[in-house]
């Protein structure tokens, strides 16, 4: 029986002349791919200036950091806070439009209890009762110039729900408030289309 080190040590894995034949860097596979390393370097820049306008807005949490790290910091804290916004708005829905959770019709997957919202992430999977998933995302593409899309997504949490394709919403960081509304607006006009009660 090998141990952890003379198994890695034993492996002979491809790779280019150059790197070592020792763990770890005998997996070397040659030169990265440099516009991934810009892609990296552009998302980082990002954060770091979106950490800097709203790392007053985070609060605590920020003292143990400093210069990039507090600005990386910053910056993930908030857009985690603002996505648990987005989240509990298009559960909840606003004043003027009712959420995922309050329109009949509707078949909600995943996490609802907003209690935990710091549990999921914005993507929202659902269907609509009787209704072709994928004519609902045409429909609100077609008259509301809203993109969703209807599949499985590859995902074996549909096969928890024993349902084989359903229509996602994902929201990020910039989107806003007044666009959730705008969706369950949409929303609810669909599930009157499709004569949902």
């Amino acid at each position: 029986m090998y141990g952890r080190k003379e198994l890695l040590e034993k492996l002979q894995p491809y790779k280019v002349e150059p790197s070592s034949n020792s763990p770890p860097t005998k997996w070397e596979m040659g030169t990265r791919d440099q516009a991934l390393f810009a892609s990296i370097r552009a998302v980082t820049d990002y954060l770091n200036w979106l950490g800097g306008e709203v790392q007053r807005d985070v609060g605590g949490g920020l003292g143990k950091y400093s210069g990039r790290r507090r600005l990386l910091k910053a910056a993930l804290t908030w857009i985690e806070q603002y996505e648990q916004t987005l989240s509990m708005t298009m559960l909840d829905g606003t004043e003027n439009a009712l959420g995922l959770s309050k329109l009949r019709g509707l078949e909600v997957y995943g996490l609802k209890d907003t209690a935990s919202i710091h549990l999921r992430c914005p993507t929202f999977s659902f269907n609509i009762k009787g209704a072709d998933p994928k004519s609902v995302a045409d429909f609100l593409w077609k008259k509301h110039a809203i993109t969703v899309f209807a599949q499985d997504f590859y995902s074996r949490a549909l096969k928890t729900y024993n349902v084989p394709t359903a229509i996602r919403a994902s929201l990020v960081h910039c989107n806003t408030v007044r666009e959730v509304e705008t969706f369950l607006a949409a929303l609810a006009n669909t599930l009157e289309h499709f004569k949902v009660t």
